[in-house]
């Protein structure tokens, strides 16, 4: 693949042929064809996919392309590297939009995305923002894995969407955390807690296998669960009174040990 440009660049340049270059010569090339000729550059973009805006963030930013996206990028418009380097002005004003529509497209370009999974995705993601059972919702991983593109695809084309629908998503499952934290620490409350410590439960990381096992929450959901339950007995002034008045043993107000 290119092996025909990059030797007529090494031979240039043993030659002698190429002794002076424009530095940023592709960035001049790309400002030219905007400026001069945009129906040459919107031909050149359709073929290449290469968009105005991802144009213009290198252009601002002063990207250089790779060795072998310059060559790709050659190939489309149907020019010598070597003119391209030596004079982009020039080279750019010579291309001809019948030669550019002719010319071969590289093997190594990735498929063009159909439109219509565009809409398809817009539709399913719409569909996701009328749910608020969080487990019901899918991820835009497994979206962009079952219509076979990526998640920076969908990103760059439902831009405000896609934004949308990851506020929800993060909304909704920030409320089904605390939900599962909520449910937890009833269950300590109505039991293990109120006997803490004790053989049963001496510890809290016993507190929290309880009510892993009971509840079917996660550790951390659990952890969070225990320090929410503790803190609510330890601050009720009946409860300290039943200890006292049964002779329990009394222990400092109790904290979550650093695990």
């Amino acid at each position: 693949m290119y092996e025909k440009e990059c030797f007529e660049l090494v031979e240039a340049i043993s030659t002698g042929n190429l002794e002076t270059v424009v530095p940023d010569a592709y960035s001049m090339l790309l400002k030219e064809g905007i400026k001069s000729r945009p129906e040459i550059y919107d031909a050149f973009g359709r073929k290449s996919h290469i968009s105005m805006a991802v144009t213009r963030i290198t252009l601002r930013t002063s990207g250089r392309p790779h060795l072998r996206t310059l060559m790709k990028r050659c190939v489309l418009l149907g020019v010598s590297p070597v003119d391209l380097i030596r004079d982009p002005i020039g080279t750019f004003n010579s291309v001809d939009l019948l030669d550019l529509a002719a010319a071969t497209v590289p093997e190594d370009r990735k498929p063009k995305r159909p439109e219509h999974l565009t809409k398809i995705a817009e539709k399913w993601l719409k569909a996701e923002l009328e749910k608020t059972d969080f487990d019901s919702m899918v991820s835009l991983a497994f979206i962009a894995k079952q219509l076979g593109v990526s998640k920076g695809f969908l990103r760059y084309r439902l831009r405000e969407l896609c934004a949308r629908y990851a506020r929800h998503r993060k909304q909704y499952g920030y409320l089904k955390h605390v939900e599962r934290i909520r449910l937890a620490a009833d269950y300590l409350l109505n039991g293990p807690v109120l006997s803490y410590p004790s053989a049963e439960y001496p510890s809290h990381d016993h507190l929290v296998a309880a009510a892993v096992s009971e509840t079917g929450v996660g550790v951390r959901v659990a952890r969070l669960a225990v320090e929410a339950a503790l803190k609510k007995v330890t601050s009720d002034w009946n409860y300290r009174r039943y200890r006292e008045a049964n002779r329990l043993f009394r222990v400092p107000r109790p904290t979550i040990a650093a695990e």
